[in-house]
């Protein structure tokens, strides 16, 4: 993987959490049923699960014993999501974070910074321009925060997440 992505395996392996054996075992079936989700029932990160797999299939990093694993932590998680209440009401991070900014203060006309135009700073968007707030997009990629701007269909500002500094009293939601 350090290889093919260009990273100091020494960076990896500092930056990343290794397991082994039962332990690896383990933490793939909690991903993949969301169990070890910041919040539990939340699906994306079994989303990126899957990608990953994908990913490690195409590079053939995943042998005959992997890929019985993951195919069996999938058909687990799809046994949670439908015999449990764990997805009765479909939730992310970010409409969690939503709604506990809207707990807070009415987000109606509020300013937010959203920080990352990738997907999880998509989903914040949405729901903050569907609770009535005025968003910013941060990126380090100027073109991804211009190109969310215009999937979201409304007025919504961009700028580098290097600019962060200059946003933090203007606003009041991040």
């Amino acid at each position: 993987l350090a290889l093919l992505c260009d990273v100091d395996k020494d960076i990896l392996l500092e930056k990343a959490d290794i397991f082994e054996d039962s332990g690896a075992i383990h933490h793939l079936f909690s991903v993949a049923s969301s169990l070890d989700s910041l919040v539990v029932g939340e699906t994306q990160i079994a989303g990126q699960l899957k990608d990953a797999f994908a990913f490690a299939v195409k590079n053939n990093f995943c042998g005959v014993h992997l890929s019985r694993a993951v195919h069996s932590a999938f058909k687990c998680a799809a046994k949670v999501r439908n015999e449990t209440q764990i997805s009765k009401n479909p939730i992310s991070v970010a409409s969690v974070a939503v709604a506990k900014a809207k707990e807070l203060a009415d987000l109606t006309q509020k300013k937010a910074v959203v920080i990352g135009a990738g997907e999880m700073g998509e989903l914040a968007a949405k729901h903050l321009i569907a609770a009535g707030a005025k968003v910013i997009i941060l990126n380090r990629d100027l073109q991804k925060a211009k190109d969310l701007c215009e999937r979201l269909g409304v007025l919504s500002e961009y700028d580098s997440l290097e600019n962060l500094k200059k946003y933090l009293n203007q606003y009041e939601f991040f």
